[in-house]
């Protein structure tokens, strides 16, 4: 793509008020521009009008970006670029997978204000007419190797049909995978999903627990097998009474999986136990 230069003028003005008033003015004239652009989450429906001013207007800011060479101006760009594309929330889980965009307008009431989940999980629940999903909220915070946040969990009964409600609420964590996005979730049984966090872990126990159960580790005395660590997403990380002991829960399937028991032993962990488990 070949883009018109910008003009010369363009990149004298170095006030960076003033930069941010022309980034607000076209929000305000194009990027959200109503119609098509409404009130609330959406989703909205471009117009191909829409989607040219859209595009002319990102090819002049592209255009004097690279004039000025400043970041500041990139970062800007991208930031609007991004509002354009509605937010996609991850889904994983049949039964997560079949809400409808009123079954999730209807679920984000109950939780947080404000509060918008990047993903949203939830297999078949052990009662049949009753429906639960886990919402993950925004992480609060975030390195290059871990991200931590809350999940909520939900649930309605289904016939007759009630409002969701509000069952708990603990912390997660999702350890990088390299090379891949925290947000590049393929499937149910995708190793890269986030896990339940309860009790008190700082990251680095976090990190190297994963990390370790990741690296396919042996058991002594058994082989491969079921009680050998399958390589299966995990569920659930739990510091147990004494301290020193941690459960692990992965996912195998629907309401099944395996079970870990490790032990802390100076500065590594030790597995203890391992076999499977079904709900």
């Amino acid at each position: 793509m070949t883009l018109a230069p910008a003009p010369e003028s363009a990149a004298d003005d170095l006030n960076v008020d003033n930069w941010i008033q022309e980034s607000f003015d076209a929000a305000k004239q194009t990027a959200y521009k109503s119609p098509p652009i409404g009130p609330g989450n959406g989703s909205f429906t471009l117009t191909l009008a829409y989607k040219t001013a859209a595009r002319n207007l990102a090819e002049k800011r592209i255009a004097l970006a690279g004039m000025v060479n400043i970041a500041f101006q990139l970062v800007v760009l991208l930031a609007w670029l991004t509002q354009l594309s509605t937010t996609v929330t991850l889904r994983t889980g049949d039964v997560a997978r079949q809400l409808t965009e009123q079954d999730v307008a209807a679920l984000e009431l109950v939780l947080p204000s404000g509060a918008k989940p990047w993903l949203l999980n939830g297999d078949r629940a052990y009662r049949p007419n009753i429906q639960y999903i886990e919402a993950y909220l925004s992480p609060t915070t975030a390195t290059s190797t871990l991200r931590r946040g809350s999940v909520i969990a939900v649930t309605r009964q289904i016939a007759p049909r009630t409002d969701w409600t509000v069952e708990w609420s603990v912390s997660y964590a999702q350890v990088a995978i390299p090379g891949r996005n925290f947000d590049q979730i393929e499937g149910d049984q995708d190793i890269n999903r986030p896990f339940r966090v309860i009790g008190r872990f700082d990251d680095t126990e976090l990190v190297q627990l994963v990390e370790l159960l990741r690296s396919n580790p042996p058991i002594r005395g058994v082989g491969p097998g079921p009680h050998a660590i399958q390589s299966w997403p995990i569920l659930s990380i739990d510091r147990k009474f004494m301290g020193d002991t941690v459960e692990v829960l992965l996912r195998g399937g629907v309401m099944q999986g395996q079970y870990i028991t490790l032990r802390q032993a100076g500065q590594d962990w030790v597995i203890v136990s391992a076999g499977l488990w079904v709900a």
